[in-house]
C-alpha cells in the first residue's frame, strides 16, 4: 500500500525487507529493516501495494513522553535536561521532531548515534536534517510504533483509489468539492439537504427515493409518490417505446379512466371522441341517470340533445319496483326527440336488466328535440322503485373558428 504523504509499503516477498517512505519524496528515501529486526507489529498489516494512493497530512497524537530540548545543528538534537541514557544506547532507533505548537509538522529520522547529552540523526535514512526549529523529540523502537502514534487525514482533498474500498463504518465528506470521479463527475452537498450529482446515475439494483419531494427534472417537473400507490407525474409524459400498464387504470386530467379490466377489452369512462382533422370531432357520449317512479308514467332525464345519433340504452332496475293498485310489470321507450319502444314486460325485480341497440331500420336515430325516456306500468300505476339508464349516442364537436 502506498500511501503519499507520509507513506507505508509492506512488501509481502520472502526478501522480509520492508519499506517506509517518508512525507513528499515519493520513493526516494526510504528506511530499511532487516529480516531480523522485523517484529510481529511490523507484520500485522498485509496490504497489496498501489492499491491506494493519497496525498495525507500526518499528526501526532502521542507526544507525552518527548524530550524538550534545541536543534543544536542539521544533524544534532540536544535535550535541554540531561537525559537518562547511555552511550550509544539509541543507535537505530526513531526519532520524530517537531514544533510544541504545531504536532502536524515534523521530521523523521533513523538515530545513527548518541552521547551521553546528544543525538544525532542518519542522514542517510528519513528526512535529512532536523526541522528547523525544532524543540521537541519522541524516540520510539520502531517506525511501527511511530506510525502508531500518529493520525493520517487526506491533504489537498484529494484520494484516489484503484482497487476496491470497503468501508465497514461511515464516510463523513466534509469539503465542498465532494466526490470526484475518474471523468470529473461529481457528488457534492453545498446545499444542506440537497445532494447534487453531476453526470448520469445508472442503477443496476434499487433506487429508493424516500423524501416528499421525489425526483426533481432538470425543468422541475417531478415525480412524487406522495401517497401510497400512486406515482404522480407532473408535466408531460411523452413515451417514445411502449407502455405497459401492469395493475390499476390510466386516470387523465379531468378524471377520465382508461381500463382493462377485461381482457381483450378497452373501457373508457368518460366521452371518446375521434379528432382526425385539425378542429372538430365527432364525440361518443354517454348519459347515466336514475328516476324514482310514482303514479302512472315517470320520465328519465338522460338528456339526449337535439341532432344526435342514438345509439342504444341499458335499463337497471336499483330498487324494487311496488304498485298499489295491481301493476305487475313496466315498459321503457324513448320521447320527444325520437320514437321507438326500448323494452316491454319486464319484471319488478331488483337488478332486472335491459340492453337494447336503438333500431335505425325502424325509425330515425338522429334526434328531433331533447330526448328523454318515460317508464309506464303495464296498468294503473306505480308506488315504489327506482330504474337507472344509460343511454349512448354520437354527435359533433363544434369547429374552432378560423384564424
Amino acid at each position: 500500500m502506498v500511501l503519499m504523504g507520509y507513506v507505508v509499503m509492506f512488501c509481502q516477498n520472502h526478501i522480509a525487507k520492508e519499506y517506509i517512505i517518508m512525507k513528499y519524496d515519493f520513493l526516494k528515501q526510504k528506511f530499511v529493516y532487516e529480516s531480523a529486526n522485523k517484529t510481529p507489529d511490523q507484520n500485522k498489516v498485509e496490504l497489496d501495494a498501489m492499491q491506494m494512493t493519497a496525498v495525507l497530512q500526518p499528526t501526532f497524537t502521542v507526544t507525552d513522553d518527548h524530550i524538550e530540548g534545541t536543534r543544536t545543528s542539521a544533524l544534532i538534537f540536544t535535550p535541554t535536561v540531561s537525559e537518562a541514557w547511555t552511550v550509544d544506547d539509541l543507535i537505530d532507533k526513531y526519532a520524530v521532531a517537531f514544533v510544541s505548537t504545531d504536532t502536524a509538522t515534523f521530521s523523521a529520522h533513523k538515530i545513527g548515534d548518541n552521547d551521553a547529552t546528544s543525538l544525532t540523526i542518519d542522514a542517510t535514512y528519513g528526512d535529512a536534517t532536523l526541522l528547523a526549529a525544532c524543540d521537541r523529540v519522541v524516540i520510539f523502537d520502531s517506525w511501527v510504533d511511530a506510525l502508531e502514534s500518529c493520525t493520517f487525514e487526506a491533504k489537498d482533498d484529494s484520494v484516489d483509489v484503484t482497487g476496491d474500498l470497503a468501508v465497514s463504518g461511515s464516510i463523513d465528506i466534509q469539503g465542498a468539492a465532494g466526490l470526484t470521479f475518474s471523468n470529473d463527475e461529481t457528488i457534492t452537498n453545498d446545499v444542506n439537504g440537497e445532494v447534487l450529482v453531476t453526470g448520469n446515475i445508472a442503477a443496476t439494483g434499487s433506487a429508493d427515493i424516500r423524501g416528499a419531494g421525489g425526483i426533481i427534472m432538470e425543468n422541475d417537473d417531478t415525480i412524487t409518490n406522495t401517497v401510497a400507490g400512486t406515482i404522480v407525474v407532473t408535466g408531460s409524459l411523452d413515451v417514445t417505446v411502449g407502455l405497459d400498464v401492469q395493475g390499476g387504470d390510466i386516470t387523465l386530467e379531468n378524471d377520465e379512466i382508461i381500463s382493462n379490466g377485461t381482457n381483450g377489452q378497452i373501457d373508457a369512462v368518460g366521452n371518446f371522441g375521434v379528432k382526425p382533422g385539425t378542429t372538430g370531432a365527432w364525440v361518443t357520449k354517454i348519459s347515466e341517470t336514475t328516476a324514482t317512479l310514482s303514479g302512472a308514467t315517470t320520465d328519465i332525464d338522460v338528456d339526449v340533445p337535439t341532432g344526435a345519433v342514438l345509439i342504444g340504452t341499458q335499463l337497471r332496475v336499483d330498487t324494487l319496483i311496488a304498485s298499489g293498485d295491481g301493476a305487475t310489470s313496466w315498459e321503457a321507450l324513448y320521447k320527444t326527440g325520437a320514437t321507438q319502444a326500448i323494452t316491454t314486460a319486464q319484471a319488478f325485480t331488483k337488478n332486472t336488466k335491459v340492453n337494447t341497440p336503438f333500431d335505425a331500420n325502424a325509425a330515425t336515430a338522429i334526434t328531433s328535440n331533447v330526448t328523454k325516456i318515460t317508464i309506464n306500468p303495464n296498468s294503473n300505476t306505480f308506488s315504489a322503485g327506482v330504474i337507472r339508464a344509460i343511454t349512448y349516442y354520437q354527435e359533433f364537436e363544434a369547429m374552432n373558428d378560423a384564424a
